[in-house]
């Protein structure tokens, strides 16, 4: 198989493979949601083992074994640096919009059950959720990530690499990887909820821009790292993360299309900060 068919190939397991465990999950609902969306993070790896017909380095390209000797802290970033940018993003968000913060945790609230009580007040609740995003919930999210960021940090970014440069390949196979999402905020109102400008189309682009930039910051951490594990644990590391400046909205808020998450367009500008001095970074091109 040619290396061009190797990328087709590829592409139409990780898509097809992708949205249609999305599509199911949508449909099915409920718990099914998750069991089946937590599957199509599987998708870009099975695209990898059957255009190459082996997930092995040598056939690949992908660096799989970790080698923590003079690189553990990059783990470290890869483990918590997600977590700091998050909140960082978080605050400069409610730095700009103050109204929208709510100490009171209204939108915290909002989503248990109906009847809930709790034996505890609503920021303990907040506390152990944020702890649990700082200690072990990114190694348990890393198990799933890993099936994507083989694909797209361990595939497809060197793949479009060698056509494109180093700029060219990390922006577009990031704008891939939003792309890959956008049944999801297409139909389900995912990352970015409902009722924004231009919904759900302005969101599938913004999604496409943000997933360029955070593709930067893993494929650095990658490269430090020299393993695919560490990107894997900074994108688990970033789904644990996410929700922490929810957190603190406004129950009557149904747009995250500005923030508070780093995937907002104000919230993420110090992620689109760190992604462009990432890029600009002497010895980093």
């Amino acid at each position: 198989m040619t290396e061009k068919k190797r990328f087709l190939s590829f592409m139409l397991i990780a898509f097809g493979g992708g949205w249609l465990m999305m599509a199911l999950g949508m449909l099915l609902g409920g718990m099914w949601y998750q069991i089946l969306l937590s599957a199509g993070m599987f998708a870009p790896l099975l695209g990898v083992l059957v255009s190459h017909g082996s997930l092995r380095g040598e056939r690949t390209g992908i660096r799989w074994k970790p080698d923590m000797r003079g690189v553990g802290k990059w783990y470290i970033a890869a483990w918590l640096g997600p977590g700091v940018l998050t909140i960082v993003c978080a605050a400069w968000y409610y730095l700009l919009l103050p109204g929208r913060f709510d100490g009171t945790m209204s939108y915290l609230a909002a989503q248990l059950p109906e009847g809930t009580e709790l034996p505890f007040p609503l920021p303990v609740l907040a506390a152990i959720q944020i702890v649990q995003a700082f200690t072990y919930v990114p190694f348990l999210n890393m198990l799933l990530a890993v099936g994507e960021e083989a694909g797209w940090r361990g595939y497809l970014t060197p793949y479009l690499t060698k056509r494109l440069g180093r700029t060219g390949g990390l922006l577009v196979s990031g704008a891939v990887w939003g792309a890959w999402h956008w049944p999801l905020i297409l139909l389900a109102g995912y990352e970015y909820g409902t009722g924004y400008p231009g919904a759900p189309y302005t969101g599938m682009a913004l999604m496409c821009a943000a997933c360029a930039a955070m593709g930067i910051v893993l494929s650095f951490l990658y490269d430090r790292a020299g393993s695919i594990w560490a990107p894997a644990l900074a994108h688990g590391a970033i789904n644990a993360a996410a929700g922490i400046g929810m957190l603190f909205m406004r129950a009557e808020e149904t747009s995250l299309f500005l923030g508070p998450t780093p995937f907002g367009l104000l919230s993420g500008v110090p992620l689109f900060a760190l992604a462009i001095w990432l890029l600009l970074k002497k010895g980093n091109r």
